[in-house]
C-alpha cells in the first residue's frame, strides 16, 4: 500500500487488510521461478535481471510491478531513506543465491524516528476495564511551552499497558 504522497506505508497496508478494502499492489524485487526453472541457486542480480523483463509484460498499471534495486552506499541509501520517512531499507548481497529464513546475506535495517507529545489523555480499553487501549498524543509547535499553542493531535498509538501497572500514571495529579 502506500499512502497519498506514494510512499510505501506498512500502516495503510494493515488497516487495509483489516477493512478488506484498499488499492494493493504487490512490488516484486526479485524471482525465484520463472517457466519451470527453480532460479534459486543463481545470484541475486541474475534473478533480478529475469525478474525485469517477466514483470515489465504485465505493465505499469498491473498489480504486480517490478522493484528495481539501488546499487552503492548503502549509509547514503539509508539516510536518504530516513529522510523520505521509509521504514526503512534491505541491504542484499549481490552474488548471493536465494535461502529463505534469516541469512547473513540479507540485512534489514529499520529507520527510528522520534519527536516529543505531550499524553493529552487514553482511550480505555473496550476489553479489559484494567488496560489502556491508546494513548491520546499531541505535538507542540516547534518554538512554543505554552499548553494553549497545542497544534493538532499526533496520533493514538497503541499502549499496552495496565492501570495496575502505571496506576500513578495515569491518575491525576493532586496540587499539594
Amino acid at each position: 500500500m502506500q499512502s497519498a504522497a506514494g510512499v510505501a506505508s506498512f500502516a495503510a497496508l494493515v488497516d487495509a487488510l483489516k477493512s478488506g478494502g484498499g488499492d494493493m499492489t504487490f512490488h516484486a524485487f526479485d524471482l525465484l521461478y520463472l517457466d519451470g526453472f527453480d532460479l534459486r541457486d543463481s545470484p541475486l542480480i541474475g534473478r533480478q535481471g529475469r525478474a525485469e523483463p517477466a514483470l515489465a509484460e504485465l505493465g505499469s498499471a498491473g498489480r504486480i510491478r517490478y522493484s528495481d534495486h539501488i546499487a552503492g552506499d548503502g549509509d547514503e541509501v539509508f539516510r536518504h531513506a530516513s529522510r523520505l520517512g521509509l521504514e526503512g531499507i534491505v541491504s542484499k548481497s549481490a552474488a548471493s543465491p536465494y535461502r529463505s529464513g534469516r541469512v547473513k546475506t540479507w540485512l534489514k535495517v529499520k529507520s527510528s524516528q522520534s519527536d516529543s507529545f505531550v499524553i493529552a489523555g487514553f482511550i480505555p480499553s473496550t476489553v479489559d476495564k484494567t488496560a489502556v487501549a491508546a494513548l491520546v498524543l499531541v505535538s507542540m509547535p516547534a518554538r512554543s511551552s505554552c499548553p494553549s499553542d497545542i497544534a493538532a493531535r499526533a496520533s493514538r498509538p497503541g499502549a499496552g499497558a495496565s492501570f495496575a501497572r502505571g496506576s500513578n500514571r495515569c491518575a491525576p495529579r493532586r496540587r499539594r
